[in-house]
């Protein structure tokens, strides 16, 4: 990516020649914008995940994990591929990726791995897809995870921290991935909620709320002052 401009890249730069990006027109920013160099951006965004994702830490970080992870991960892009490569190659590799990962079945995914060698790297088969789309989803930083913690303190808060562990999970999900309320669809989750026996907020069998206060002579007079 340093050195050749991806797909977004190029929609980007074009944007800036126009002046425009998805049809809204851009300003010409101020005098204190700074543009990014792309490749010096790159380059600090892979020191980055190196740094912080997958070395092992400490003030002087061991890499020898994460130097043979990344010779892992080259065994499935074919610019990687050397032209004198064995019938095995990259298998081993594959199969450390799917015990990194948590892969079932890691039999099948080498399987799929030599069909998409065979296709030279130009139809990943459907096995294949877990593995490929896990290695392309890595998080280059922790914002996510801080996202988290963040949503988790406006959810676990002093009045409601006897939520069970599951209702947490199922709330955080919801505030970090869930739809906007104007897209969300309520239906099939009342239907289901109705369905289990529950009641409905217009349900006559519900009791009613007992008014206590309403006629609490005891507290009449206070009301009037109030009211004054």
């Amino acid at each position: 990516m340093s050195d050749r401009p991806g797909r977004y890249t190029e929609l980007s730069q074009r944007g800036i020649e126009e002046n425009s990006f998805h049809g809204i027109t851009l300003n010409g920013g101020t005098s204190s914008d700074r543009s990014l160099d792309p490749k010096q951006f790159f380059l600090t965004v892979a020191k980055n995940l190196e740094d912080r994702m997958l070395s092992q830490g400490g003030r002087m970080p061991d890499k020898t994990g994460y130097n043979k992870f990344i010779e892992e991960l080259k065994v499935l892009y074919a610019q990687y591929w050397p032209e004198d490569a064995g019938a095995l190659y990259g298998e081993t590799e594959v199969e450390s990726l799917c015990q990194r990962f948590n892969i079932a079945n890691p039999r099948a995914v080498i399987q799929a791995y030599r069909r998409y060698r065979d296709s030279d790297g130009k139809d990943p088969p459907d096995e294949l897809m877990e593995l490929l789309v896990a290695v392309n989803s890595i998080p280059i930083a922790s914002a996510e995870c801080e996202r988290g913690f963040s949503q988790m303190n406006l959810i676990c808060t002093p009045n409601r921290s006897s939520l069970l562990t599951s209702t947490m999970s199922s709330l955080l999900f919801l505030n970090l991935v869930g739809p906007p309320l104007a897209k969300f669809n309520p239906v099939p989750y009342v239907r289901s909620w109705v369905a289990k026996g529950h009641r409905t907020a217009t349900d006559t069998r519900s009791k009613s709320r007992k008014k206590e206060m309403e006629d609490n002579p005891d507290m009449l007079v206070m009301w009037g002052v109030l009211n004054n």
